[in-house]
């Protein structure tokens, strides 16, 4: 279950591609965290934010033309005397950076982003790719609501790199996250009846050839 939750997808071999010093961390830590380890995940984790901390520039909050244009046709349905409340709403610059920001941050909670290559929102300018295959978010979903339900106070830890990125100029793929899905996914593992396990295991091999073909071709 080890070997399947932490290697089993593409996203780690893509950040081993990129960055073997973030490919260790990331395996230390995953393997620290499912293993409840905290003080040594913790110390991992802390620098995997580091790491990813050493390549951040501020998002610019300054509006583009056409969130300008935008912005104006909202303005322009105020009535008179209430334009200064669709002001408040709509263009102070505090609520518009917080509308940023917010936005950034709920984006990287799209499931579709890890299990179907960000389809139907596909971002721009972005090779996106199946970081998990699909077949593993059933068994993520369970895994994520034994966490839940048994009120895991790490989760909040991931809070963390989920705000630092959506402060991010660069919007990069959140590879200090992954720990949070391997061991995620292998808390749904461990819940999988054993006699389901191996015909699981089938299907998910035949899932990993058609999503490395994808990848491929």
């Amino acid at each position: 279950m080890y070997i399947l939750s932490i290697f089993g997808n593409l996203w780690i071999y893509k950040i081993l591609s990129e960055s073997l010093i973030a490919f260790i961390l990331l395996v230390f830590a995953s393997i620290t965290l499912i293993r409840n380890r905290m003080l040594l995940f913790i110390i991992s984790f802390i620098a995997l934010i580091l790491l990813g901390l050493s390549s951040f520039e501020v998002t610019s909050f300054k509006p583009t033309n056409d969130e300008i244009r935008v912005r104006d046709e909202r303005l322009s349905v105020y009535p008179p005397d209430l334009l200064q409340i669709g002001y408040y709403l709509e263009a102070k610059p505090e609520v518009v950076k917080l509308r940023k920001i917010t936005r950034n941050f709920l984006a990287q909670l799209d499931l579709n982003l890890y299990f179907f290559a960000g389809h139907p929102r596909e971002r721009i300018g972005v090779d996106e790719y199946e970081k998990f295959p699909y077949i593993l978010l059933p068994i993520f979903l369970i895994g994520l609501f034994f966490e839940i339900k048994e009120k895991n106070k790490i989760l909040l830890l991931f809070f963390i790199p989920l705000l630092v990125t959506a402060l991010d100029k660069n919007q990069t793929d959140n590879f200090a996250l992954f720990p949070f899905f391997a061991m995620t996914i292998f808390l749904g593992l461990t819940k999988l009846p054993k006699k389901y396990f191996y015909v699981f295991i089938a299907v998910y091999l035949l899932v990993m050839v058609q999503v490395i073909s994808y990848e491929i071709y």
